[in-house]
């Protein structure tokens, strides 16, 4: 994984027998928007752009997470409803 569009086949081929393609193309949304600060389009836009160690570190552990079934809201620490941004943490 070195470019922005490689994380998508990295969902792909980690969580691909966990989660439906639907919720893969969440995720990556999910991840972008936390660790990049893109939008879709931003996305779209970057495909090309080399990752930094970091930011492919961060995504190998998010992904590490959701294997384990963890909420994605819970792992960036916040979720949207309706327009607005709320803080969400776990339960216990």
């Amino acid at each position: 994984m070195q470019k922005v569009k490689d994380i998508r086949n990295y969902l792909d081929d980690t969580l691909g027998s966990k989660y439906p393609d639907s919720e893969l193309r969440s995720f990556y949304n999910w991840i972008l928007e936390y660790l990049l600060s893109y939008s879709t389009v931003d996305a779209i836009m970057n495909a090309e752009n080399l990752l930094q160690n970091q930011t492919v570190k961060d995504v190998e552990r998010i992904v590490g997470l959701l294997a384990k079934e963890k909420p994605i809201q819970q792992i960036v620490g916040y979720a949207w409803f309706y327009g607005h941004q709320f803080s969400v943490d776990e339960m216990f």
